[in-house]
């Protein structure tokens, strides 16, 4: 989507509906049947929905201490409980934050993520589609394809499309959802992320327009009432994105090479199988694949940082690996064409899988470093 003077041209007008028809299986219609509202009437015949806001059941003060006790994650934020392993880890793992640089807040930076990481227990998604009615795996592909084509049209940060994708698969566990008001929700997860990470968010006549005009904004308006209220307004939740670019210093990976672990996790938003993975055990997961791609491996230093062991990752690894492998050849392309850019040093071009269980020296692996991520894809 291309703007002019701020302004969206409808020229490239990107509506949810001008997705290719994709088979849904058992007879199911097109996702441009199910996902589209359909438009009986044109906007100015709609009668206009007046967003309701129901006001919440506040809690007694036993109620919210209670509350509080049963999430002992978050009492106190600033003590880090480390485990016996990675306690006797800590003196040689290796320092990610500069101690010189404030901007890296060096004082703060390990403390934050551990408690970002703690926090993954806060607000877990268990699965949800055998407890939809309407819904299944093949239309939240759909979904999540036309989301990273919104985060490209309006220009927004990674960040805000994996809180996005976070924010409505947790709205998805805890509602019952209709297949025509999908669209509706993830393009309110958007806005509602945008407010997060953005400096400035979609406006919201935009998301209406890129929604083909299918909802009104007094319905964005009253989603985002009820998807806040869902998450109990809490909007912070971990998002893999950030644990990758932390974890990825601990080897001092280059742009390109960052860049070919992101592809490897964003094609990761697409599944339903992972939608219950922890945030950081993804990034993980993503980030020994693109080590192993580099004919490196998992050490030490990187089990302290993410807490994780190799042998706790292999499993999403070799997920991630049929990923990879099925990704030029799949109908949803959006993350592979996306990738395959020059702005992304096309990264996605030419990837096999990786060898799972390499044999790696240490002189190799200092080696395998300074190979440019071109001549190994």
């Amino acid at each position: 989507m291309e703007t002019q003077n701020g302004i969206l041209t409808r020229s490239n007008r990107v509506a949810f509906g001008n997705l290719q028809n994709v088979g849904l299986g058992n007879g199911a219609q097109s996702d441009t049947n199910i996902l589209k509202k359909k438009i009986s009437r044109t906007v100015r015949e709609k009668k206009k929905q007046t967003a309701v806001y129901e006001e919440p059941v506040k809690e007694t003060k036993e109620e919210y201490v209670h509350k509080w006790e049963k999430e002992p994650i978050l009492e106190d934020p600033f003590n880090v409980t480390l485990t016996a392993r990675r306690k006797a880890l800590r003196e040689k793992a290796v320092q990610l934050d500069d101690e010189n640089d404030p901007n890296e807040v060096p004082n703060y930076a390990f403390v934050a993520f551990e408690y970002f990481r703690a926090r993954e227990a806060a607000q877990p998604i268990q699965p949800y589609l055998d407890n939809q009615k309407e819904i299944n795996e093949k239309m939240r592909q759909v979904l999540v394809d036309w989301l990273v084509e919104m985060q490209e049209s309006f220009q927004l940060a990674h960040e805000t499309l994996y809180l996005a994708v976070v924010m409505t698969d947790l709205y998805m566990s805890k509602r019952d959802v209709r297949r025509d008001e999908m669209q509706l929700i993830g393009a309110t997860a958007i806005l509602l992320s945008s407010k997060f990470y953005e400096r400035y968010p979609p406006y919201l006549d935009d998301l209406v327009f890129v929604c083909d005009e299918a909802y009104s904004r007094e319905q964005f308006l009253e989603t985002e009432m009820k998807l806040i209220t869902a998450l109990n307004f809490d909007i912070n939740l971990p998002v893999s994105y950030l644990f990758l670019r932390r974890y990825a210093k601990a080897m001092k990976f280059t742009m390109p090479q960052l860049t070919l672990a992101r592809y490897v996790l964003e094609l990761s938003l697409m599944e339903y199988q992972f939608v219950s993975i922890p945030a950081s055990k993804m990034a993980s997961a993503a980030f020994l694949w693109s080590l192993l791609h580099f004919k490196l491996d998992w050490n030490d230093s990187l089990v302290f940082h993410t807490s994780y062991e190799r042998s706790e990752l292999i499993e999403l690894v070799v997920q991630l690996n049929n990923l990879v492998a099925k990704a030029p050849r799949r109908k949803l392309k959006t993350i592979y064409d996306k990738y395959s850019h020059e702005n992304f040093f096309e990264v996605a071009k030419g990837l096999t899988e990786v060898d799972i269980d390499p044999v790696v020296s240490e002189a190799d692996s200092m080696e395998a470093m300074e190979v440019s991520l071109r001549e190994n894809c």
